[in-house]
């Protein structure tokens, strides 16, 4: 190769690559195409990171490849419940009953929450949002929520009291608030969940946002 010739090989080596692609009749590359792109390299990136945090938790928690792919694996709770088995004598996790009691905690508190005021643990919308005919105005579903928690709350304070011991309130704070994962305490929550279920079932089910 001549001297020429390196030299002209040099300069077309410099700056950025030509992106390949459809072009536009002015050159630029195809806006609606690159978009596409875009989302596609989303797309994958997602599910890269999927298959990442379902490694890491099969490696970490010993969880089957089905059980890691689930999104309830995330969380101690949900792991609980995952390695449920019924026909077991002795279920080391909690049965489906006990983890629909843990959800409606948390819901039930997470509006006593917004109802006062307090930063609740996640967001839901609020009644007057929803546009629905059939909402309650806000002020009713703040007094419901408080109305909701306070029996709550009373039928966890019972338990402790009946129990003399604070271990089920300790274990709701941890495990399904914290989520810590304390096997010592997993005992009493299921205690506390079967009681919050039984207290439960009288009440009608609601919706996430009415649900206080």
């Amino acid at each position: 190769m001549s001297i020429a010739q390196k030299r002209r090989a040099k300069i077309a080596s410099r700056g950025r690559n030509r992106m390949q692609g459809p072009r536009e009749p002015n050159g630029r590359i195809d806006r609606k195409w690159l978009a596409e792109q875009r989302t596609e390299n989303e797309k994958m990136e997602s599910q890269r990171a999927i298959q990442r945090a379902t490694e890491a938790r099969q490696r970490v928690f010993g969880l089957s490849a089905s059980h890691a792919a689930q999104a309830e694996a995330s969380t101690v709770l949900g792991r609980l419940w995952l390695a449920y088995d019924a026909s077991k004598d002795y279920a080391m996790g909690i049965d489906r009953d006990q983890y629909d009691a843990a959800m409606r905690y948390q819901t039930i508190r997470n509006c006593y929450q917004r109802a006062k005021g307090i930063a609740p643990d996640y967001t839901e919308p609020r009644p007057e949002e929803g546009g629905g005919g059939d909402e309650v105005s806000y002020e009713d579903w703040a007094v419901a929520a408080a109305a909701r928690y306070d029996g709550m709350v009373e039928v966890v304070d019972a338990l402790c009291v009946s129990h003399r011991t604070p271990a089920p309130k300790e274990a709701l704070r941890l495990i399904v608030l914290a989520d810590q994962d304390i096997p010592e305490l997993v005992g009493s929550l299921r205690l506390v969940l079967n009681a919050l279920a039984k207290h439960f079932s009288g009440q009608k089910a609601m919706r996430p946002e009415m649900a206080a």
